[in-house]
Order: structure tokens, then sequence, then C-alpha cells
């Protein structure tokens, strides 16, 4: 098959775009006095911070178009098999996703405030021509799909949500609505509507790419297992193991001996989480062995507590500056809605 190997895709790109957004977020609050009510154009108007945000939004393009790709394969493929003729629907949809890709491009390439005009249409383009795509995409695999039938539900669901704050967060920039509201506390309330939704259209239609799950079961079934067992030797796994319980008991110590010097007592939660650590050491291994799913749910289970926990700690106790804690939870957060997301899928 020759969608065969790009399962990671729709899970690259979701990390990809919103961990690097997020990251330019953090910076632009490090510079702002912590100002939180931003834009997502703002994370990217100045230096560094334009650098990365032009960056993250061309790789996502090229990812998502790499994903688009795949998916029109997948659905021509399955489409042939169950007899369909969806041919001309599915080539559409694939101009759809390119045309949305373009409109990436142009929104991270094109800064809001020197490129206005192409920064917003590029804008337009994206997340427009995107959640078109999302929608009728989701409708066509309600038929097609390898998924359960909860699965294609909440795709269509948040292919739904997402199209819903599009249309309200383009609502709220309609110079009509600035005309009408004459007093500061209601344009201010368009403003924050205006950034709510705009992050919130952001996350859904990232959102979106995790429900393709199909070709998750095409690589996980046929490509993964095989590898596991015939590429990776022994030795290299408990090497891992050796290795990731060996940064877990530096990290307790680490925590230990910060604890102790800022009059802190947190000796019995620390070894709760060497604990976890463990646990979730112990569930790679299982994992490697026989006990799949088992291993699985305790190593990842474990190990996203451990570092929601751990990076609440550090907080308090990091040597590192403010935006690297808020960088290390906002990967923990991350970490923990696509394996909930996963499991529910």
């Amino acid at each position: 098959m020759e969608i065969k190997g790009l399962a990671f895709l729709p899970i690259l790109v979701f990390h990809l775009c919103l961990g690097g957004i997020l990251l330019c977020y953090t910076l632009t609050l490090d510079q702002d006095n912590g100002r939180l009510m931003i834009y997502i154009s703002e994370t990217g108007a100045r230096y560094p911070q334009s650098v990365l945000f032009t960056i993250v939004f061309v790789g996502t393009a090229i990812l998502g178009f790499a994903q688009a790709f795949a998916q029109y394969k997948f659905m021509t493929l399955r489409a042939a098999a169950c007899e369909m003729n969806q041919e001309w629907a599915q080539k559409i949809l694939l101009g759809l996703a390119c045309t949305s890709c373009i409109g990436i491009v142009l929104t991270g390439s094109f800064t809001m405030f020197e490129y206005e005009t192409i920064h917003k249409t590029g804008a337009v383009l994206a997340f427009g021509c995107g959640t078109i795509y999302n929608l009728v995409q989701s409708k066509c695999l309600y038929k097609l799909s390898f998924s359960r039938r909860y699965v294609c539900h909440v795709r269509m669901a948040v292919s739904v949500i997402t199209a819903i704050t599009v249309v309200i967060c383009a609502a709220s920039r309609i110079p009509v609505i600035g005309h009408l509201c004459e007093d500061i506390p209601c344009v201010e309330i368009c403003n924050i509507i205006s950034i709510i939704t705009e992050w919130l259209t952001l996350f859904f239609f990232l959102l979106t790419y995790l429900t393709y799950s199909d070709l998750q079961v095409c690589i996980f079934t046929e490509m993964c297992y095989p590898m596991c067992s015939c590429m990776v030797s022994p030795s290299a796994v408990y090497g891992a193991l050796i290795r990731s319980f060996a940064l877990a008991f530096a990290q307790y110590k680490f925590m230990m001996f910060r604890a102790a010097a800022c009059d802190m007592n947190l000796e019995w939660a620390q070894k709760i989480l060497l604990g976890l650590a463990c646990t979730s050491c112990i569930g790679i291994m299982f994992e490697y062995e026989t006990i799949h799913k088992t291993g699985a749910v305790l190593a990842f289970g474990c190990g996203t507590i451990y570092n929601l926990v751990q990076s609440k700690y550090l907080y308090k106790l990091s040597f590192s500056r403010r935006y690297v804690c808020h960088v290390r939870m906002a990967v923990s957060v991350i970490t923990a809605i696509t394996a909930v997301i996963c499991i529910l899928l």
C-alpha cells in the first residue's frame, strides 16, 4: 500500500505547530512583561520569535501537504476497494488542502505588522479551505474509515467546532462591528472574543489531524510491531531503560538538594515521583517483551503524570528562566492531551 509508513504525519503536524507556537508565545510573554491576551500573529512579530514562527508555519505546511496527499491515497484506495467512485471529490479536497497549505506559508512568511494584507489573506486561505476540507473529509470517512463509529462522531464534532470558531473569529473582526462599538469596553470585549476564538480555532484545527487515525492503524499493524521485534536489539532496549532510570534518579537527587536549600519538604513527593518513573521504565520493558498494551499504559501513563507533577515543582526549584518552565509545562500538558486522545481513539 502506498501510504505505508506515513502514519506519523498527523501526530507530527500537531506537535510541531502547537509546540512551536506555544514556544513563540512564551518568548513573547517574556518580552511583553506577562501580557497574556495576545493574538497568534503577535507571537511572531518580533525577533527572534519571527524566525521560529516562519520555520514552524512553513514546516507545518510541508507536513500538512504530505498528510493531505497520504489521506488522498488512502481514500482513493479504500473507495476502490469498496467499489465507490470518489476520485474527483478527493482531487477537489486535495486541492483545498494544497490551498490551505499555501495560506499557512503566507501567514508564517509575512508578519501581520509589515504585510497585513498578505498575512490576512493567508490566514483566510489556511483556516477557510482547511476547515472545509476537514468537514467534507469527515463526512466521507463515515463510509470509508477503519475506525469505530464514535471516532467518526468525534472527528465530525471537532470539525464542526472548528468551523464555528472560524465564523466567530471572522465576525469579531468585521469593520462594521468596530463601528457599532463606540465605547471602549465594547471594543475590548470584541478583541478578547477575537483572541480567544483565534486560539481555539488553531487548537481544534490541529486537533482534527489527530482524528485521522486510519493511517496509524495501517502503520502500527503492518510495520511497527515487526520492526520492534526484528530491528531493535535487547541490549539497546535495556540500555535505554538503564539511562532513563539513571536520569530519573539524578532528577530525584537534584530536587531533594534544591528543596533542602529552599527549606521545602518534598521527600515523600519525590519518592512517589521516582516510583512513577521506575514504573514507566518497567512499562517500557513489558511493551518490548510480551505484555504490550499493559506496558504501553504503564510507560506513557506513569511517565506523563511524572512529567506533569515534576514540571509543577520545577517552577519553584529550577535554575532555568521562567519561560523555560512555561515551555516544560506546555510540552507536558500537550503530551497528556495526546495520550488521552490516543487512548480514546
